[in-house]
């Protein structure tokens, strides 16, 4: 996770950002001679065995039965870093990068890839697996994607992955050194040039040399998206590495409130005396970028923009989900079923312990894909979005205490709770009030009132592009079964 500065101003975003110290967990590896970022890598794979027998976060479930296969894949090369030219990295995130030193690793990345070539859309998603928990999350597993016919890789390319914490590790080491044992990524620094290696691995003009993560599916796009840490991770990636190597098609970095991180090796996100430390700056993404960008942050992040939120341009789109909070409640509950599956003890993040807020941010983020691939294939581009109404830093609010502004699901259009996005409150989980029977009824004179309000607004933010068909009818379904009190007989 990130932590988000605003006038000179750091506010916590959560306390679980730990991170092992540097130095301690390092492992040095002979440089390969004649390297480059294209072509000095191995993939190895599907990786099998180990003291479980399955890949760390692996699917839960049976994948199958989406018509998908999961595989878990070893890369291994000498990674470049880079150094920011004149050591600036301005807000405006029009950034110099020029190569530093070199060092050699090894990491693994999943895929999940469609069994059926014909149910392939030639996408595939590259997520920069978040490691804030000390432990790598692939964070995102929405029906969509696979509805979609995208592929999905998860890529670990930070150290905290592998090692963990110093304290209770539960990295890929100590949870299976069988395993995961010769895998080692020195430093941060190193990062960026192995998140373009992973995504070249898995890419349109993919080196197989007999191994191919892709089993022989032709891609013809490639996808970015990182989430709170990732997200900054993807934004600096995005200013500073993009321009130098054009891989990607598109690139989400999300939930950042508008801060990336530096190219320093050092660990960027540490816990030092009971207190988590970053190196957070604050930027744009560059007006100049050499792809379709979406930034996408939820209400929690919103209210921290200021002076960084971006109007639309050519390439750029700017998308604020109003009642939504940091913690997606549906993808932190798929990440607690696989690590209560993998034994682990250090929960990655709680949800709020009142009623949870349902407005996810992750069904926006599922539809952008489909949007930006429509915007590359067919050159229409997305519909503008307006930002969040803010005054300093307190939201706008409407006569049922929800916030103003920003993209509006159902939820918010023909509201049944007010919802609470307040870290004050409940840190980076959400959660919702119900309005009392009183209050409803004024609303909506009957329960099918309700429901056709509810419809309306569900496919309107399906012909606007912000969910997906099959969320659309689910919003539907939701409100035929929801305890709506009518006012006269239906």
């Amino acid at each position: 996770m990130t932590c988000l500065n605003q006038k000179g101003r750091f506010v916590k975003v959560m306390a679980l950002v730990l991170v092992c110290l540097l130095g301690t967990m390092c492992i040095s590896a002979a440089l390969a001679e004649g390297a480059t970022t294209k072509e000095g890598f191995t993939v190895t794979g599907p990786v099998k065995g180990g003291e479980h027998g399955w890949a760390f976060g692996a699917y839960y479930g049976d994948i199958g039965k989406l018509g998908y296969v999961e595989e878990e894949y070893f890369v291994e090369g000498v990674a470049q870093r880079y150094a920011p030219e004149n050591d600036e990295l301005s807000e405006d995130g029009v950034w110099t990068l020029v190569p530093a030193t070199q060092e050699a690793y090894k990491t693994r990345f999943i895929v999940r890839r469609p069994i059926d070539p014909a149910k392939f859309n030639g996408t595939v998603i590259v997520e920069w697996a978040n490691v804030s928990g000390g432990y790598d999350i692939s964070m995102l597993n929405t029906p969509g994607i696979y509805e979609q016919g995208f592929a999905y890789v998860s890529a670990l390319t930070q150290m905290n992955g592998i090692y963990g914490f110093e304290e209770n590790p539960q990295g890929l080491i100590a949870w299976d050194a069988e395993r995961y044992g010769a895998l080692s990524i020195p430093d941060d620094g190193l990062s960026y040039d192995i998140y373009t290696q992973i995504a070249r691995a898995v890419g349109p003009n993919r080196h197989t040399n007999g191994i191919d993560p892709m089993g022989g599916l032709e891609v013809k796009k490639l996808f970015a998206l990182g989430e709170s840490q990732s997200g900054s991770r993807v934004l600096s990636y995005a200013n500073g590495v993009q321009p130098i190597e054009a891989v990607f098609d598109g690139i989400i970095p999300a939930l950042n409130a508008g801060r990336g991180t530096d190219f320093e090796q050092a660990v960027a996100h540490v816990k030092e005396g009971g207190e988590t430390k970053v190196r957070n700056v604050s930027a744009k993404v560059r007006e100049d970028i050499n792809c379709k960008v979406f930034i996408i942050n939820s209400q929690t992040e919103s209210v921290f923009m200021g002076n960084l939120v971006q109007p639309d341009s050519e390439n750029i789109r700017s998308l604020e989900v109003a009642g939504a909070s940091h913690s997606s409640p549906n993808l932190i509950a798929d990440v607690s079923r696989r690590t209560d599956r993998d034994g682990l003890t250090q929960k990655y993040l709680q949800a709020a312990t009142r009623d949870t807020n349902v407005v996810d941010w992750a069904y926006t983020v599922e539809a952008v894909f489909v949007q930006i691939q429509r915007w590359l294939d067919e050159g229409i581009a997305p519909p503008s979005a307006e930002p969040m109404a803010t005054e300093g830093f307190a939201y706008k609010l409407d006569e049922h205490g929800n916030a103003l502004g920003g993209i509006r699901m159902p939820d918010l259009e023909v509201p049944t709770a007010e919802y609470v996005v307040d870290m004050t409150k409940s840190g980076l989980a959400g959660y919702k009030m119900p309005f009392s029977p009183e209050k409803l009824l004024a609303l909506y004179e009957t329960h099918g009132i309700y429901v056709e309000k509810v419809t309306q607004a569900a496919k309107a933010a399906q012909e606007a592009g912000l969910i997906l068909p099959y969320r659309a009818e689910e919003y539907i379904r939701e409100a035929e079964a929801a305890p709506i009190p009518s006012a006269v007989a239906e």
